[in-house]
């Protein structure tokens, strides 16, 4: 199950960035965020332009997994 939010969540700390190594303007911050049971989550936040564009949630993927999503919005792969 994933989340989407046009509007930046909550979250507990940025664990990495990743910058497009191509001309796009797409950068993604891989995040953390600790449920109220004290359950780790990740998560992705995507900008376009330097300008905030959206929060992804992934309750209970690994950060591994986050960090395909986020290389896919760098490359470009995902609008």
């Amino acid at each position: 199950m994933m989340m989407r939010s046009r509007y930046e969540m909550p979250i507990s700390k940025i664990v990495k960035t990743l910058h497009s190594e191509s001309d796009l303007p797409l950068c993604a911050s891989i995040f953390e965020k600790l449920a109220a049971d004290g359950t780790l989550h990740y998560g992705c936040r995507m900008f376009r332009n330097g300008k905030f564009a959206r929060d992804e949630f992934y309750p209970q993927k690994s950060m591994s997994y986050v960090e395909v999503i986020a290389k896919k919005w760098t490359e470009g792969e995902l609008r």
